[in-house]
């Protein structure tokens, strides 16, 4: 995709979800990881039927779409952003792009990011048109982070799983 679609396509998610602004997926195996000053690294996995599209999720600085572009959606997965230290992450719905549906999550935790490093939030389990939101790190979307973004880990530790 070339600057001018990929700009389209963002301005399109912030017109169509009302997000004040868009943060997109860090390329997989980007080498070397070149993370922003005092930020951390936000991964949330995805597990099912069908591919999880964009999220939607409240910050400090407002609600925010975190992009996953059409490339990247597959039926299991783990998708990687910045975040600033010393926010918060609230994920409030997910994109089912087979199903041109977005879920809302009934219930989302609120992570506080206190630090530099990698913060899993959460798995997003989905069957149909139907997803679910759970806080635990299934260990093999662990594995999927680890090989999607290797130079994340090298510089970045755990925090929370």
């Amino acid at each position: 995709m070339n600057a001018s679609s990929r700009f389209l396509v963002i301005i399109l998610i912030v017109l169509l979800t009302g997000c004040a602004g868009t943060v997109d997926l860090i390329h997989k195996h980007d080498n070397p990881y070149r993370y922003q000053p005092n930020s951390a690294v936000i991964i949330v996995g995805g597990i099912g039927e069908t591919g999880v599209g964009s999220l939607r999720a409240l910050t400090n600085e407002g609600e925010k779409c975190f992009v996953i572009p059409q490339e990247a959606i597959s039926n299991i997965n783990a998708y990687a952003w910045q975040i600033n230290v010393g926010d918060t992450f609230t994920l409030q719905s997910a994109e089912l792009p087979r199903w041109r549906k977005q879920i809302e999550f009934s219930k989302p935790h609120t992570l506080s990011i206190e630090r530099q490093g990698i913060y899993y939030y959460g798995t997003i389990l989905t069957k149909e048109n139907h997803a679910l939101l759970i806080q635990k790190a299934l260990p093999e979307l662990v594995r999927i982070a680890i090989d999607n973004y290797p130079y994340v880990f090298n510089e970045l530790q755990p925090i929370n799983f």
